[in-house]
């Protein structure tokens, strides 16, 4: 089957880097796969629902394109975010419709919509790959997965993101935990989870053939797609020298991981925590290095603890359960079955970071003089959310590290320890200690051995209300004072303060005795200790056995005393910083009030001017409107005398015009008499003319002029007679 695994993935599609990738890095470690997915099974229609940013669906695009795939892609999202993955606006949408277009466009679409109203547009078993990526509570991603299943077609492969988170209301993994049973399926535990399930049942060949792949096969799957996804994640192009690492995880001849004699042995102390038992298991599955043994003992759990470890499927687990002996019994059980080289404790609530184990052996074994190892702490709440970072003193050497480590635990817990083997042979293992267990080792380690501190954060401390060390305090500080004492008695204190001045030494040791004000228990064991010789681990043995020495007994009351008293003064500071806090709110309401009685005072002062100036004014428009009228009073009479001429006017005007319109008739009628008249004397004129020209064309003439010459004589004489007469 290796054979195959090797000829599969050295042809497949997933060596090209990324063109899009944007700062939502969730599912950049998946991307190789995605690519490869495409390559294997070649679909002819692809669907993702919940695509924000875009960076998993253009790795599908550019897959397709890339290998000339006949497939129609879509995109389902509403692009407006939700509660998990936080809302966001338009933008989001846009900047990846800009970027898509260009490229895809020709065969991707972006269907800007909600899972439920896209599901019509796909016909039945026409969905070769589909990706749900929308909300992940168990009851969405359950809806989404039974609402598309019918659009599946036989050769169709669902995809899960997130099935590796388990906090807030993530719940794909619980989903996951109930179909996987009824498909083939392959999960990969790096970059939040991805489950991959084959829903049809003409699966092509190489999509069968990863589904095969169990046991060690398995586990090279995941390496090989991890390691990819790390180089992806990193930003940077695949190498030869990549791809030839790579290859070789995939060789049979390299084992991936030793039954018999395993690099690791991570040791996993179990109890009542089925709430957080598969994060801590699948965080040890998913790490970089592969060749470990994982040894859960669960200590007599009374939940599901043991039956979610029973169903998680990997070759390199072994599962034992005893009844309830204590965390310290039940790791040094861990620890006798331990055949690795190295030795990891992770508590069953705790979860480690997925290249731990490659971080520490790098480090070890690149220094022979070196034992044990650790790293910074994050701290996470019940639900997984982060609280803060422990860090512990920067850049410390060994001596500064237990100095360190005596005032304060800033190693946290045994899920910080990764050690060589025979540490525990020379230490003995874990003393009977139920709540500080783990401190009395660090201790013990640190003085005997050379440890490093890596300065990165490589687990998380998870936090919550059942951590056995809340469950008595008093003892629990009774525990670190007897710790503190017996170190103190049985170490060489000049070489744990090596300085020259001895008064320096003692206020560096004064310092270290601040610790849940042991201090009086420790200066009486260690004065005691003196005076009657007794060694500090006599002291150690009989108190830790005998629950009733009236020493203990002393101590634990002393310092449940001084804790009810701290209890109730952190009540009353509660109480008080509740009445600061309100009494602070009502200051700010005061000084609010007060800022805004004085701005209102002073558009007060600022209106009452206004109103003054308003008020003269009013006055004096008062005063002119009184003129005014006086004025309008005089000006209407005259107006109304007025009136009464234009009225008496107007009747003569009446009268006028009457007179006038009988006038303008008769004128009428006259003009009509005088165009008539005109007519006639115009045809008067024109006979008076024609007479004339009669008259003149007779005296013109030859009979005129002989007649006017006979008669001349008598003419004369006819004058003469009209002059004497």
């Amino acid at each position: 089957m290796t054979s195959d695994l090797q000829t599969l993935f050295n042809t497949a599609l997933c060596f090209e880097k990324p063109e899009r990738l944007t700062n939502v890095t969730s599912w950049h470690g998946h991307i190789p796969f995605a690519m490869a997915a495409v390559g294997w099974l070649k679909p002819r229609t692809l669907v993702e629902l919940g695509t924000h940013r875009g960076d998993s669906y253009c790795a599908f695009c550019q897959t397709v394109k890339a290998s000339a795939t006949d497939c129609a892609c879509y995109a389902v999202d509403t692009w407006e975010g939700d509660p998990q993955a936080g809302l966001y606006g338009p933008e989001i949408y846009d900047e990846l419709q800009a970027w898509h277009n260009p490229r895809y466009g020709d065969f991707s679409t972006l269907l800007k919509m909600r899972f439920d109203d896209a599901v019509s547009r796909f016909e039945n078993g026409s969905v070769d790959l589909l990706h749900i990526d929308g909300l992940h509570t168990c009851e969405a991603v359950k809806h989404d997965f039974e609402t598309w299943l019918p659009k599946m077609s036989p050769r169709g492969v669902v995809l899960f993101h997130d099935t590796q988170v388990f906090g807030r209301d993530f719940g794909v993994w619980k989903f996951w935990e109930e179909i996987k049973a009824a498909y083939p399926y392959l999960e990969f535990f790096h970059s939040h989870g991805l489950g991959v399930l084959g829903v049809g049942d003409a699966l092509p060949e190489e999509v069968a053939a990863l589904f095969q792949a169990d046991g060690e096969d398995a586990i090279r799957v995941r390496r090989f797609f991890s390691g990819l996804g790390e180089i992806i994640s990193q930003g940077r192009e695949v190498t030869d020298a990549d791809r030839k690492r790579l290859s070789r995880v995939l060789d049979s001849e390299t084992p991936v991981f030793r039954p018999e004699s395993p690099k690791i042995s991570v040791i996993i102390p179990a109890y009542n925590h089925e709430q957080y038992i598969r994060e801590a298991v699948y965080s040890v599955l998913g790490q970089s290095v592969t060749d470990f043994e994982l040894i859960i003992v669960d200590d007599g759990s009374q939940d599901h603890t043991g039956e979610i470890i029973r169903a998680i499927e990997d070759p390199r687990i072994q599962y034992y359960h005893q009844e309830n002996q204590g965390a310290h019994n039940t790791i040094n059980r861990g620890i006798g079955l331990a055949r690795g080289e190295y030795v990891s404790i992770l508590n069953s609530d705790d979860a480690y970071d997925p290249r731990r184990f490659e971080i520490f052996l790098e480090a070890l074994e690149q220094d022979d003089s070196l034992s044990a190892v650790f790293s910074r702490t994050e701290c996470v709440d019940g639900e997984g959310g982060f609280l803060r970072y422990e860090t512990g003193p920067e850049n410390p050497d060994e001596n500064a590290i237990l100095l360190s480590l005596l005032a304060d635990n800033f190693l946290i817990s045994t899920s910080n320890l990764f050690c060589r083997n025979d540490v525990f042979k020379i230490i003995n293992g874990f003393s009977n200690l139920r709540y500080a267990h783990d401190y009395d080792f660090f201790l013990k380690l640190c003085y005997r051995f050379k440890v490093r501190i890596i300065d990165k954060s490589l687990f998380k401390y998870r936090i919550h209300s059942t951590n056995t060390i809340r469950e008595n305090e008093a003892e629990t500080d009774f525990e670190v004072g007897l710790i503190l004492a017996v170190f103190f008695m049985n170490c060489d204190l000049r070489r744990l303060f090596p300085a020259d001045d001895m008064y320096r030494a003692m206020a560096a040791f004064l310092k270290t005795l601040d610790r849940r004000h042991t201090d009086r228990m420790i200066l009486t064991l260690m004065f005691f200790g003196e005076r009657f010789g007794i060694r500090g681990d006599a002291f150690f043995e009989v108190l830790t056995e005998d629950r009733e020495n009236p020493f203990r007994q002393g101590c634990v009351d002393f310092f449940r005393t001084w804790l009810n008293m701290w209890q109730n003064a952190q009540e009353v500071w509660q109480k008080w910083e509740k009445t600061d806090k309100k009494l602070a709110e009502v200051s700010a309401d005061a000084k609010r009030w007060w800022q805004e009685s004085r701005d209102a005072w002073q558009k007060w002062e600022k209106t009452d001017k206004k109103l003054a100036e308003a008020s003269a004014d009013a006055k004096k428009w008062w005063q002119e409107s009184q003129d005014a009228w006086q004025k309008w009073e005089k000006t209407n009479t005259r107006l109304i005398e007025t009136d009464k001429k234009l009225a008496e006017a107007s009747g003569d005007a009446k009268k006028w015009w009457q007179e006038s319109q009988s006038a303008w008739q008769k004128w009428e009628e006259t003009n009509t008499r005088l165009i008539k008249t005109d007519e006639k004397l115009t045809e008067a004129n024109e006979r008076f003319a024609e007479a004339e020209k009669q008259i003149e064309a007779l005296m013109n003439s030859a009979s005129f002029r002989i007649g006017n010459a006979v008669t001349w004589p008598a003419r004369k004489i006819v004058q003469k007679g009209d002059r004497k007469s």
